[in-house]
């Protein structure tokens, strides 16, 4: 397999076997990153537990508990949902009009601004 596809391992083997059962409702997987957004304390020391007894480690200079709101990959996530963050914002809107058919952009292209 190769370092190619180490990352989609590592978060399949912590979607299947490290966090199953809580993806989705308590917590999500990105790559290597898991945001907790359980609603009581005993819900996101569920995940920590788990992590416990898989061996799986967190680097507590990056770890964060407690918060109400945090910014990951360009979007501000919360209770209330998500959301752009203020940079991502202004360049969506700043994006350039195209004022012919030849300066318009691939819909790939806009798509990936986006996302």
């Amino acid at each position: 397999m190769g370092l190619k596809g180490s990352s989609h391992f590592l978060q399949r083997s912590m979607s299947i076997k490290v966090l199953a059962g809580y993806v989705t409702r308590i917590c999500e997987i990105y790559i290597d990153d898991v945001l907790v957004h359980g609603t009581t304390d005993d819900e996101c020391c569920k995940v920590l537990l788990r992590r416990r007894e898989n061996k799986v480690t967190a680097n507590p200079r990056k770890t964060r508990l407690g918060l109400k709101e945090v910014e990951y990959v360009e979007h501000l996530i919360s209770s209330t949902g998500t959301s752009f963050t203020p940079e991502k914002r202004l360049q969506v809107l700043d994006f350039p009009l195209p004022t012919t058919e030849k300066g318009t952009p691939p819909v790939h292209w806009i798509s990936n601004l986006l996302s």
